[in-house]
């Protein structure tokens, strides 16, 4: 299973360059796959990916959120992804690992 985490700040997202700090992330999904399939399944094609009736799919609205009034955004270069205990940052080009990185529990 792959931890899907948006970077709650659209400046910082969007560059591989700088590993963002936990507190900077939101958990947004929870997807039975590999990375690959967890960055394609949380794209926004013809409606938003929290939407999906997919079953490798769980949403994870925050507080007060409701997918149903606008859905949530895609995965982007700059957002982590979770795999087996050991992050990745989502690059320009597939995943860079975080070696030494963890997120409070």
């Amino acid at each position: 299973m792959v931890k899907v985490f948006h970077v709650k700040d659209w400046a910082v997202s969007f560059d591989s360059r700088t590993i963002p700090t936990p507190d900077s992330l939101l958990k947004v999904a929870e997807i039975d796959g590999d990375l690959n399939d967890a960055y394609r399944l949380t794209q926004n094609i013809e409606d938003s990916w929290a939407h999906t009736d997919n079953p490798k799919v769980r949403f994870n609205a925050p507080a007060g959120f409701s997918p149903e009034d606008c859905g949530a955004r895609s995965t982007s270069v700059g957002d982590v992804m979770e795999l087996d205990g050991k992050f990745y940052l989502v690059a320009s080009v597939g995943f860079k690992e975080l070696e030494g990185y963890s997120l409070p529990a």
